[in-house]
């Protein structure tokens, strides 16, 4: 049975193509989605200082057109996890699920 829901967006540079921040309602997680050029802003979020999991998204360099994905697991912070992806060469658009809170 389906239940009313509601997403709240926020974005933060108030463009749709910046960085931006979505909850559900009755779920302990938050999803922050952005270019990967705004990395070092992604860095200062709060929100990111609990466990998750990130996802690089790009364009496979060996079809040209077909969507690949770069997925790693964030256990305590999302700074190690950025130190590793700025060294690789993967996709221009970042995508974080992490907990809301950690109590």
């Amino acid at each position: 049975m389906a239940y009313p829901t509601t997403i709240k967006l926020f974005l933060a540079k108030g463009q749709p193509d910046g960085l931006r921040t979505a909850e559900i309602s009755n779920w302990s997680g938050l999803a922050i989605a952005g270019p990967r050029s705004e990395l070092s802003e992604l860095r200062a979020r709060l929100e990111l200082k609990s466990p998750g999991v990130y996802f690089l998204i790009g364009v496979d360099e060996n079809t040209g057109d077909q969507k690949s994905i770069l997925v790693r697991q964030i256990m305590f912070r999302i700074d190690s996890a950025i130190s590793l992806t700025k060294t690789e060469s993967f996709g221009p658009r970042l995508l974080v699920l992490s907990v809301k809170t950690i109590t």
